[in-house]
């Protein structure tokens, strides 16, 4: 071998020494361990703190300030469905070394291989690691297992289904005042029990959890098993064993007070009530007893009509038809009693007017043509019982005025029915029963509204005009010649103004005098009607005139008696119905 061979294999043994060399400085580089810093893995936590990046001192310093308020002073709360028990520090002995758990803490990812150093290291970052503080909390943990255990117990019954028993003998009904103080049988319901499914050591563990993250209410996973539903055995036992009572009544002919009749029984939805609240295990003894009805005879000979609420009086016309259709109205109203909540019907307390009844014919208003109709004037008594109820304080239902203002009414006062049709209906909001009394006599109608006055209020009522509306004219063109011997200017049908109007009912107090309550109860809108007055025709009229008629429009009347050419016919649908009856001192329309 020459010098230059020896000279290239040195060469080359050299840099292969200098090349492992380099490579044994960079393999011990890569897997040499970092400097430890002193701090806590970041991820790391305990009582609920994030200690990860601290110092051991910053990390005790931390712990203390969540934790001073905590474990030594609040007290674990369990709840279990409806039932929550207390484990308090003073019974557990909480008390946590701080210490302890901060150097716990420090040493995770510190201690065992460096490969078990390095996957702590890796799992905080990824997952965080929580302490385990409960081996440092000091807690009395036979004394916290017990607790749940005892409250174990209170779900550890199996299932029962509920029984219902009644014991005694049913009492004589029919007694009339019986002795309401004894209970002849008595009803024993056993509510059943209920099958529960509670892990106490599960319940246990997740204690023992939420005291290492620092939390204080634990609610505890519990099946349940309810009994059967006892609600369709308890209104068989209603339905076969209760009796209801029955109200004292007033006889609507003779006026006389019905006595009461005792019920018998239980009151069905207490009982349900009772039910429902009972714990489970309990069983309600119900004693059976008379029931007393809620009106008395002693109740309504005491309380009722013994005051009038309200009087109002309206005159009669001439016309004797007019006025004896009242009457058979009045006789028909009087005595009338209607009890608390209930509805007034006009139509069906006088029922149909026909002969049979005492009815009569009367002119009234086909459309608003004049007819005579069986029962003409009834309106007349709805009208002066409607002003009534209003002084009364009653409420108003269902109330229709005429189209017209009436003669006999002021505007808004009055009332408008139609048998079968149009109905006049009131209710009675006061708390008691009242009673109608209706006379037409010396001249009038006078209605009543007998009760107990139990307010401390007076009613006044008052109609207001918020709009007039002024008619016009019309002119009826007679034949030549005045075969009728009518006057120029003749009014044949006069006019009649109409109004928008309001109702209002004030309340003032009784004791003050200071108004209480303004209610707006009703609207009325009465139509116009324009004036029909005779104009003689000595030739044809001028067709310029658009309030003349066309003379030799062949449905224009030229004698007034045939018929109002101003008025619709009995078919219009808009108007009243032939049931609506008339004042005779005026050709108006009143029902």
């Amino acid at each position: 071998m020459g010098r230059r061979d020896k000279i290239t294999i040195i060469t080359l043994i050299s840099i292969t020494v200098l090349l492992i060399a380099a490579l044994g400085i960079t393999l011990a580089v890569m897997f040499a361990e970092p400097q430890d810093d002193g701090r806590i893995l970041k991820g790391v936590i305990a009582a609920g703190v994030n200690l990860g990046g601290m110092t051991q001192d910053e990390a005790k310093v931390a712990l203390e300030e969540a934790t001073v308020n905590t474990y030594t002073k609040l007290d674990m709360t369990i709840t279990v469905l409806d039932s929550t028990i207390t484990l308090s520090p003073k019974d557990t002995g909480a008390r946590l070394d701080i210490e302890s758990v901060v150097a716990e803490a420090y040493n995770y990812g510190r201690t065992g291989t460096r490969a078990e150093r390095q996957q702590a290291k890796t799992h905080a970052l990824a997952n965080s690691y929580i302490v385990p503080i409960t081996s440092y909390l000091n807690l009395d943990t036979e004394y916290i297992r017990n607790s749940i255990n005892n409250l174990g117990k209170q779900f550890s019954s199996t299932l029962t289904q509920p029984t219902i028993t009644v014991t005694g003998t049913a009492p004589e009904m029919g007694v009339p005042i019986p002795n309401t103080m004894v209970a002849h049988q008595t009803m024993e319901i056993y509510v059943g029990t209920a099958e529960y499914g509670l892990d106490t050591n599960k319940l246990y563990n997740k204690v023992m959890e939420y005291y290492n993250i620092n939390i204080f209410q634990v609610v505890g996973e519990c099946t349940v098993v309810a009994p059967e539903s006892i609600e369709e055995d308890l209104q068989a036992q209603y339905e076969l064993l209760c009796v209801p009572p029955v109200d004292a009544q007033i006889d609507p002919v003779t006026y006389d007070i019905i006595p009461e009749v005792y019920g018998y029984g239980f009151d069905l939805d207490e009982v349900k009530q009772q039910i429902a609240a009972a714990p489970y295990g309990t069983t309600l003894k119900i004693p059976l007893t008379y029931i007393e009805p809620n009106i008395t005879e002693a109740l309504l000979s005491s309380n009722l009509f013994k005051e009038t609420l309200a009087e109002y009086s309206s005159n009669l016309g001439i016309d004797m038809s007019w006025n004896s259709n009242v009457t058979t109205a009045c006789l028909a109203l009087d005595g009338f009693i209607l009890k608390s909540g209930e509805v007034f019907s006009f139509n069906d307390v006088l029922g149909e007017l026909t002969a049979e009844r005492g009815y009569v014919p009367a002119m009234v208003y086909a459309g608003k043509r004049p007819a005579s109709v069986i029962g003409g004037g009834v309106s007349h008594v709805a009208s002066v019982l409607f002003n009534c109820i209003l002084q009364a304080g009653l409420e108003p239902v269902d109330v229709k005025n005429h189209t017209y203002v009436t003669s006999f009414m002021a505007a808004g006062q009055d009332v408008y029915v139609d048998a079968g049709k149009v109905d006049f209906t009131f209710r009675n909001s006061l708390p008691d029963p009242i009673r109608i009394t209706a006379k037409a006599i010396n001249g009038s109608i006078l209605i009543q509204i007998i009760g107990t006055d139990n307010r401390d209020y007076r009613v006044e009522v008052e109609s207001l005009v918020v709009k007039t509306k002024l008619p016009g004219q019309l002119h009826n063109y007679m034949q030549p010649g005045n075969p009728g011997g009518y006057e120029d200017g003749q009014i044949l049908l006069p006019a009649i103004i109409g109004y928008d109007v309001e109702i209002y009912r004030y309340k003032y107090s009784k004791e003050s005098g200071q108004l209480l309550e303004k209610e707006l109860l009703l609207t009325a809108d009465y139509e116009a009607r324009d004036a029909v007055v005779v104009k003689l025709q000595t030739e044809m009229a001028d067709p310029t005139d658009p309030t003349d008629p066309d003379p030799t429009d062949p449905s224009n009347p030229t004698d007034p008696s045939e018929s109002d050419p101003t008025e619709p016919s009995e078919s219009d649908p808009t108007e009243p119905s032939a049931s609506e009856g008339t004042d005779p001192t005026d050709d108006t329309e009143t029902a």
